[in-house]
């Protein structure tokens, strides 16, 4: 193949990176404390991202230098199989998104809504899959490893990703449960869920370090059920 041949189809290898970039979006970020009014009692909130978007979760934060101890929130954020959302309940084997437990610190999660990730640990997404987010703590400190109902089931702190579909679509395809890093041995459909902390899991150093940023890319692949 000649030198012209190749500098075509680059060049249209370089217009299809472009538009599919145009495309994508920065969704509006997810504050995950009790008084953010998107969490509708009983439902929770429901999103329709699609591929090639990005959307934070973002932990409580405390304004810096203040010294008010008062109405501080803490939580744990586990991506979960369906039945886990509705009946407000976190297992061993679910993934742990994001840990709000240090106040001082800016924490979010990012997720990037994309079908296949370089990276090994990377968030892998389909598209007409549901994905389901909920945080069975109570907001306390000392309520942080509650593995029942906690905000989950009072503030209906619970989302749902529908990723690639729209709010108008009459059918919704089968849910899958994330399979990392465990797989639900009683699940038929066994699938696998990619988390990414693309390094950055700077929340990482939540073990002793001072950052306050995951990056959910998408690589253990999710199948619901």
């Amino acid at each position: 193949m000649d030198t012209t041949m190749w500098s075509y189809i680059l060049g249209l290898f370089m217009v299809a990176c472009r538009v599919k970039l145009a495309r994508s979006t920065v969704l509006e970020s997810i504050y995950w404390n009790t008084s953010n009014t998107k969490f509708v009692p009983g439902r929770g909130v429901v999103l329709y991202p699609q591929i090639g978007d990005k959307m934070d979760i973002v932990c409580p934060r405390i304004k810096p230098g203040s010294t008010e101890q008062m109405n501080i929130e803490y939580f744990r954020v586990y991506l979960v199989p369906k039945e886990q959302l509705e009946t407000c309940r976190v297992t061993k084997g679910d993934m742990l998104l994001l840990n709000c437990d240090k106040p001082d610190q800016d924490v979010k999660f990012t997720f990037k809504f994309q079908e296949f990730s370089p990276n090994l640990w990377g968030l892998e997404f389909y598209k007409g899959k549901d994905y389901h987010i909920i945080s069975t703590s109570n907001s306390t400190f000392e309520g942080l490893d509650n593995h029942d109902s906690g905000v989950c089931k009072t503030k209906s702190m619970k989302l749902v990703l529908r990723v690639g579909q729209s709010p108008t679509d009459s059918f919704s395809t089968k849910n899958y449960p994330t399979r990392y890093p465990p797989k639900y041995p009683d699940s038929k459909d066994q699938n696998t869920f990619s988390k990414e902390n693309d390094a950055v899991n700077r929340v990482g150093k939540e073990n002793g370090g001072a950052g306050g940023e995951v990056v959910g890319e998408g690589r253990h692949i999710c199948h619901a059920g």
